[in-house]
C-alpha cells in the first residue's frame, strides 16, 4: 500500500456492506463511504484540482469531512483541515498561507463566509459539503487513482498547529508517514474489524485524523460522537454503540473519572490519551471504574503524531510514565550537547523513523531548526518536549521547554506541581504558571478549578503542596476559577493563561 487513500478503497473492496461511520442516527457503509469519497474526487479533478494541489476541508465531525479527506487524496492533493469554529481571521491566515485549488465547507462553519468572499487567483472551487447534502450517483466511478512508486513520498496533508506562539505552522506529512504511523498504532492498540471508536475529538487535528485512518485500516466502525461538554450525551453514545475504544484528552478524563454511570460498560476494551498527560488521580478512578479497559497513555506531536505509549499492564506501577517508542519508531532524550541523558536527567526527546513530517509549510528556516541531521547521518526531529527518563527506558513528559519556569534561582516544571495539586480532592483542573516578580523573576500561580461539590481553601492547598514538594516549588498564590480556556480539541491553553497575566505581579 502506498498512498493512504487505499485504506479506504481496500477496506470498502473486502467488507463493502459493513458499517464505516455512525453519525447520529445515521449509518454509512464503507461502499456508500467509498462512493462518497470517489464522488468529491469527481468534482475535484472535473475543477481542476491536479496533483500536488492543497484542498482546504472545513467542516464539523460529518461523514462528509471523512469522505473529503480522503476524495482529496484521490484527487491526488492534499488535505488541509481548519476547524469551522476558527476565528476568520485565523481561517484567512490560513488560506492565504497554504494557498488551496479548492474548498470544501460547511455552511454552519462560522468562517465559511469569510473563507471565499475575497477574490483568490488560485481558488479553482468551492464545494458545500453540508451533512447529507452530497448524494452521489449509484454508478460513481473513481477517475483518477495515484498510485505510483512516488505517493509514498507526496503530500498528503497539511494540519495547522494552534500557533500558540505566534502564526500558525503547516505540517506537512506524506502519504508515507501517515501510513506508518496508522500501522504502528494500529499494532500496539491491536486494533480488528470488531473494534467500535468513539471519536469526540475534532477531526481538523492529528489526533482527531488517527482515529479515522486507523479504524478504517483494519475496517472497524468509527463513530462520531458531539461535544464532551455534553458528557451524558457522549456516554449514552458509548453505551448505545457498545464502544470498545475511547480516545481522549486529560479534560475529559477529568471529567470521565467522576461519572459513576460508566461503570459497568463492559463492552469498553481500552482508552487512549494524548495531548498532555492525565494527572495521576485520574488514571486511578478510571481503573477502578473501568477495571477492565486497557489504559493506553502514549504522547505525540502533529510533527510526527505518536512518539512513545505505555504498555497498559505497566499503568498501575507507573501511572505517571507515556513508557517506550511506538513500533518502528526510535527516540532518545538528550542533553544540549545533544548527548543522551542518563537516568533521572531532564533533556529534550527527539525522534527518528517513517513518521516524521516532511516539514513546516513554507517555512524552511523552522523546518531547518526542527528536523537536523544526526551523527549517524539519519534525521532527527527535535520535539522541544522535555523527558526524563528511568533506568528501565520508560519516559516521563516534564514539560514544554517553553513552558519551565524560573523561580529563586531554580527551574520549575509546571506538570510535577500540577499533579501534586490533582492529588487534593476536589480538584477538577490545575495549572501552574509563572507571574513576573521584582526579586524572584517569576514566582508561582496556582490556578484551580474546583467541582461544583468541593470546598477546597487556598490554605489547603498550600498545605498541602508545603508538605510534599520543595520550598522554592510551592505556589505563591492560590486563584480559583469557574474554568480555564480550552481548544476546540479540550486542551487546556496553557500559553493563552500565561501571557494574560504577563502585566500581573504579586
Amino acid at each position: 500500500m502506498i498512498s493512504v487513500d487505499c485504506l479506504l478503497s481496500e477496506t470498502a473492496r473486502r467488507d463493502p456492506a459493513k458499517t464505516a461511520v455512525v453519525s447520529g442516527d445515521r449509518r454509512v457503509s464503507y461502499e456508500e463511504l467509498d462512493r462518497l469519497a470517489d464522488h468529491i474526487a469527481n468534482f475535484l479533478t472535473d475543477a481542476g484540482v491536479v496533483a500536488g494541489d492543497r484542498v482546504v476541508i472545513s467542516l464539523a465531525n460529518t461523514v462528509e469531512n471523512i469522505a473529503a479527506v480522503f476524495g482529496t487524496l484521490r484527487a491526488g492533493a492534499a488535505f488541509c483541515p481548519i476547524s469551522p469554529r476558527a476565528r476568520a481571521d485565523k481561517a484567512a491566515w490560513i488560506v492565504d498561507n497554504c494557498r488551496p485549488a479548492a474548498i470544501i465547507v460547511d455552511d454552519k462553519a462560522f468562517c465559511a463566509k469569510d473563507l471565499i468572499a475575497n477574490e483568490r487567483p488560485w481558488l479553482r472551487a468551492v464545494l458545500d459539503a453540508s451533512s447529507g447534502s452530497l448524494v452521489p450517483p449509484p454508478a460513481c466511478k473513481r477517475r483518477l487513482m495515484i498510485d505510483d512508486e512516488l505517493s509514498v513520498k507526496r503530500l498528503a496533508g497539511v494540519i495547522y498547529t494552534s500557533g500558540s506562539t505566534g502564526r500558525p505552522k503547516g505540517v506537512m506529512h506524506s502519504h508515507g508517514a501517515i501510513l506508518a504511523a496508522t500501522h504502528s498504532i494500529t499494532q500496539y492498540l491491536e486494533l480488528t474489524s470488531k473494534d467500535v471508536i468513539l471519536c469526540v475529538l475534532p477531526l481538523v487535528h492529528s489526533y482527531g485524523l488517527t482515529q479515522v485512518f486507523t479504524t478504517i485500516a483494519v475496517g472497524a466502525t468509527l463513530v462520531l460522537g458531539g461535544s464532551f461538554a455534553y458528557p451524558s450525551e457522549v456516554l449514552n453514545t458509548l453505551r448505545k454503540e457498545k464502544v470498545t475504544g475511547f480516545p481522549m484528552v486529560p479534560t475529559m478524563a477529568a471529567m470521565l473519572a467522576r461519572r459513576q454511570e460508566i461503570h459497568g460498560a463492559d463492552h469498553l476494551r481500552f482508552i487512549t490519551n494524548a495531548g498532555a498527560a492525565i494527572p495521576v488521580p485520574h488514571v486511578r478512578a478510571l481503573r477502578s471504574l473501568l477495571p477492565q479497559a486497557r489504559i493506553y497513555l502514549m504522547h505525540g506531536l502533529t510533527e510526527c503524531i505518536r512518539t512513545v505509549y505505555l504498555d497498559p499492564d505497566d499503568v498501575d506501577r507507573f501511572p505517571d510514565s507515556v513508557g517506550h517508542a511506538i513500533p518502528g519508531v526510535e527516540i532518545d532524550v538528550v542533553g544540549k550537547d545533544n548527548q543522551p541523558v542518563v537516568p533521572g536527567e531532564i533533556g529534550e526527546m527527539i525522534v527518528s523513523g517513517p513518521t516524521l513530517m516532511l516539514g513546516y509549510w513554507d517555512d524552511p528556516l523552522a523546518s531547518k531548526g526542527t528536523l537536523r541531521s544526526g551523527k549517524d547521518g539519519r534525521t532527527w526531529l527535535h520535539t522541544g518536549d522535555l523527558f526524563r527518563i528511568d533506568k528501565e527506558g520508560r519516559c516521563y513528559f516534564v514539560g514544554r521547554v517553553d513552558d519551565i519556569i524560573k523561580t529563586h534561582g531554580e527551574k520549575v516544571s509546571p506538570s510535577e506541581i500540577e499533579n501534586v495539586i490533582h492529588e487534593l480532592p476536589g480538584v477538577r483542573h490545575a495549572l501552574v504558571v509563572g507571574v513576573p516578580d521584582p526579586y524572584f523573576g517569576h514566582v508561582l500561580m496556582a490556578i484551580i478549578v474546583r467541582w461544583d461539590d468541593s470546598c477546597l481553601t487556598e490554605r489547603d492547598v498550600f498545605k498541602h503542596c508545603a508538605q510534599r514538594l520543595e520550598e522554592f516549588m510551592v505556589p505563591a498564590v492560590v486563584e480559583f476559577r469557574t474554568d480555564l480556556p480550552v481548544t476546540d480539541s479540550n486542551k487546556i491553553l496553557r500559553r493563552a493563561v500565561a501571557e494574560g497575566l504577563h502585566d500581573t505581579a504579586i
